[in-house]
């Protein structure tokens, strides 16, 4: 009788404990928010804002779910989409929540868009304006620009903007080439407007092509005059290896410059997110 008395007893236990474990609902917005939290803590940023995104159709007024949402966005580069979410969301933000989303949101519009920051004169609610404005003076190269603008704000007394300024003064001192005066000298020697660009190999490869194609041609004339089939091939190769020789070095001064600009470019991106974490 005790045995089937405490057999009784565990049973109804385990169906009042499994019954509640049952109707507790593990989709409701708050475990949601909790796994999205996990995921963007394992930096699986992609699949975090889908359980934001999800946290926040069941929950509008979780403003943590709508910021992180912004923020994985980001983080997993959909800044784009991160835009959209704060005007999306602005006006019903609470007035202790706006800076910090104008923060992030200014952030992702950065990634999109630098250039918009280079009309700016202020910014909502925050005086952090020269953190966007400087590289965005960087980013489109207006070194100049670049170097008055931070003097004016005074780069000295932060880390980041001392960067930009290191930087701008290495876009000051960058030794661009002339793509003109690189096509120009490869007219008259083949080749040379490479080795002004500073690639070497290229140079010396076109001035030997045209060379050898032009000391073919000359010996096709001598052999058998203007109407020589070795003559009229190798005129013809010449002139396709000069004029792209020329061609060439056009655009290898052009290449040599977007490299210089993109060694500036990294360092003023690395800076920006360093900043932006």
């Amino acid at each position: 009788m005790k045995t089937k008395f405490k057999l009784f007893f565990i049973t109804t236990l385990f169906l009042t404990l499994a019954g509640k474990g049952f109707c507790q609902d593990i989709y409701d917005s708050s475990h949601a928010f909790q796994y999205a939290n996990f995921l963007f803590k394992s930096k699986e940023y992609q699949r975090a804002s889908l359980e934001y995104e999800r946290t926040c159709f069941l929950d509008s007024q979780n403003w943590g779910a709508h910021f992180y949402l912004i923020q994985s966005y980001r983080k997993s580069e959909q800044a784009t989409k991160g835009v959209a979410h704060f005007q999306q969301i602005r006006y019903q933000l609470p007035p202790t929540e706006f800076q910090r989303f104008e923060h992030e949101k200014n952030i992702n519009l950065f990634i999109v868009q630098p250039s918009y920051f280079l009309a700016q004169a202020q910014m909502d609610s925050m005086d952090e304006l020269p953190y966007f404005k400087s590289p965005s003076l960087l980013l489109t190269h207006n070194w100049k620009v670049s170097r008055s603008y931070l003097t004016e704000v005074d780069y000295k007394s932060d880390k980041t903007l001392a960067v930009y300024y290191e930087n701008t003064l290495a876009g000051l001192n960058l030794n661009y080439k002339k793509p003109w005066l690189a096509g120009t000298m490869s007219a008259l020697v083949p080749g040379l407007g490479k080795v002004y660009s500073s690639y070497y190999k290229d140079g010396i490869i076109a001035f030997l092509m045209t060379g050898i194609s032009a000391f073919q041609a000359y010996r096709g004339y001598n052999a058998k005059g203007a109407n020589s089939g070795i003559f009229i091939i190798y005129t013809g190769m010449t002139a396709g290896f000069y004029l792209g020789n020329i061609y060439g070095s056009i655009k290898s001064a052009r290449q040599k410059n977007k490299r210089l600009n993109e060694a500036i470019d990294k360092k003023t991106r690395a800076a920006f997110y360093e900043w932006a974490k």
